[in-house]
């Protein structure tokens, strides 16, 4: 499992970096992928073309994607979207962690990166 830090922030200027970034931990063998959006306060379209690309990448690789502490007005529109449905939504990460790992799914990198902090995208 490894959780990665969403910024403040996802729009078209740093959209496609944080979907690399993210896309280069699965393709490093990451087969559960929780996204801490704790701290994010603003997306766009372009974040919600990216989350939809990663959650393509994640399960190509027979992997699962986690979205954590996505906020209240983030969730109404993905609702709106009808994109509610193809996204696992926790309210806090604790919650996302606290869920057991699909069986099949190999544990990499303890919790966060290597050095056990979460990784920041």
């Amino acid at each position: 499992m490894t959780v990665a830090g969403l910024p403040e922030e996802i729009d078209h200027h740093n959209a496609r970096q944080v979907g690399d970034q993210c896309g280069q931990l699965v393709g490093e063998g990451c087969r559960l992928l929780v996204l801490d959006a704790s701290l994010t306060h603003y997306l766009d379209s372009s974040a919600i073309t990216m989350l939809l690309i990663l959650r393509r990448t994640v399960e190509e690789h027979a992997g699962s994607l986690r979205i954590a502490a996505l906020n209240t007005h983030y969730r109404s529109i993905f609702a709106r979207l009808g994109v509610d449905s193809l996204f696992s939504v926790y309210p806090t990460l604790t919650t996302a962690l606290e869920q057991s790992q699909p069986t099949g799914m190999p544990s990499i990198a303890g919790y966060g990166g290597l050095d056990g902090a979460p990784v920041r995208v």
